[in-house]
């Protein structure tokens, strides 16, 4: 039996197939909806690790620059040390050196004083004695000893006769020809025969100049009261 069809019914049955379209769509567009928030809530997961091992790689080289800052701190701290000893042991030879410079000040001054009272003594007239002779006959004098050096500013090395300076040379007044052996006695010395080769300036009367290797020994020799005999 045919069921009569309605104007009523058709919309009747419109409207729910309108409202199952609609509900479809709705359900379409959540589970699209679904998908993508899952998607975001993936990249989030992934951009979250990747800042984990980053901020982790950072913070173990920040650890490693702070060592090696604090062994630069460490090396710096010693090297100043260093610095500052440096400065005082440069404080203390500056004043070494001072006190050197003093000291070679004085030396020089005493050297000055010396080689003056040298070239004095040197200077210093005597009088001819009259002389003795001893057991052999040969002319005895009483003299004054002095002693000079080639080794020393403005010193020369040959004598008057001619010869290089050597052990064994004195130098005497014109009155002892030169060449002439002389036996000294010398207080300090002993006797010991010479041979006049030198003359001197200062070399007056019966004053002899004995020559010696070093200045330092012509300087310590002073001015002896000595005994000459003219041997030839």
């Amino acid at each position: 039996m045919k069921q009569k069809i309605t104007k009523g019914k058709v919309i009747q049955n419109c409207l729910k197939v309108t409202a199952a379209i609609v509900v479809a769509g709705g359900v379409g567009f959540q589970f699209h909806e679904i998908q993508g928030l899952e998607k975001d809530l993936n990249t989030l997961k992934d951009n979250h690790a990747n800042t984990v091992q980053e901020l982790t790689q950072t913070t173990n080289y920040a650890k490693g620059l702070e060592s090696e800052l604090a062994t630069i701190t460490t090396e710096n701290e010693k090297l100043s040390n260093k610095v500052e000893k440096l400065k005082e042991d440069n404080e203390s030879l500056k004043k070494e050196n001072s006190s050197l410079s003093d000291k070679n000040n004085k030396l020089k001054e005493t050297e000055k004083e010396l080689n003056k009272k040298l070239i004095e003594a040197r200077e210093r007239p005597r009088p001819v004695s009259t002389g003795n002779q001893s057991s052999s006959g040969n002319k005895v004098v009483n003299g004054v000893a002095t002693a000079y050096t080639a080794n020393c500013v403005g010193c020369t090395g040959t004598t008057a006769s001619g010869k290089k300076v050597s052990d064994g040379m004195v130098a005497m007044a014109s009155w002892v020809p030169l060449g002439t052996k002389v036996r000294i006695t010398i207080p300090g010395y002993g006797t010991r025969v010479y041979t006049v080769e030198d003359r001197g300036g200062a070399i007056k009367g019966n004053k002899v100049d004995v020559f010696v290797e070093s200045h330092s020994e012509a300087v310590n020799f002073g001015v002896r009261e000595v005994k000459i005999e003219i041997l030839d």
